[in-house]
């Protein structure tokens, strides 16, 4: 017996609730139509802002909070739509009833505009604040700053390790480049003595051995041939029709 009145209690508990919250919601709704009847879009941003509000933040209160902030935050944003959504319904209720004759209740819509505007800013940073005091998240942050530090110690003291070895270093550093040019001289002279003997080759110049070379492995030079040992170049006759001949044959018969 007892199970069922619990089961009982719990399903009216809940008729209750849902009873309640729509006809809140009813009320929110229709006072934001008397106070601006020309913006629909509005008029359900305040249903959302004020009693729906209030339902979300209730829920989120019971299974999503899992940290005293996010109580707190929990608990404040269902506070603000709660009073919200009683604001409305009580304004609705004494201006349908008349109890307080407002001539043209549209002249008051700019309160209800900025009360929207505030509610909207509320929730929007306790979202943001919810979401920023979840414990995961906290620790997330923690420990990225934890390694930040550990990052930043790690090249302080490796800057000042440089500092402590900077002529040792700098002697390596020098090694190494000295040890570089070594080896691109190197390759430069290997380079052009292939293309010199590769030269020597094809036109049949003699290759002169290196100094360096085993003095058995020098082939000798061939002997030098004088001008003795050669032929004596013909004598060349001069040619007697040439221009220049004849005229200085006739100058010479002149003088004669």
């Amino acid at each position: 017996m007892s199970q069922i009145g619990k089961a009982i209690g719990k399903v009216l508990m809940l008729v209750f609730a849902c009873a309640t919250i729509a006809f809140t919601s009813w009320m929110t709704l229709l006072l934001a139509q008397r106070m601006i009847p020309t913006n629909t879009i509005l008029q359900f941003m305040t249903l959302i802002l004020f009693d729906a509000a209030a339902l979300i933040w209730f829920i989120t209160f019971v299974t999503q909070a899992t940290g005293t902030w996010q109580w707190a935050v929990a608990g404040i944003g269902f506070g603000v739509g709660l009073i919200g959504s009683i604001i409305m319904a009580a304004g609705e209720l004494v201006l349908g009833q008349q109890l307080v004759v407002v001539d043209d209740p549209t002249r008051l819509g700019w309160v209800l505009v900025s009360t929207v505007i505030v509610a909207a800013l509320m929730h929007a940073s306790m979202i943001y604040a919810y979401h920023f005091l979840d414990p995961s998240v906290k620790n997330r942050i923690e420990n990225a700053q934890k390694v930040s530090e550990a990052v930043e110690h790690a090249y302080k003291d490796a800057r000042n390790q440089i500092d402590y070895k900077m002529d040792e270093l700098t002697a390596k550093l020098v090694d190494s480049v000295m040890f570089e040019a070594e080896q691109q001289l190197s390759l430069l002279t290997a380079g052009h003595l292939r293309r010199g003997n590769d030269l020597g080759t094809k036109t049949g110049v003699i290759e002169v051995p290196s100094r360096d070379m085993p003095a058995e492995r020098q082939t000798p030079l061939p002997p030098v041939q004088w001008a003795e040992d050669t032929e004596a170049m013909p004598k060349i006759e001069p040619n007697p029709t040439s221009p220049l001949r004849t005229e200085n044959s006739r100058k010479g018969y002149k003088k004669q």
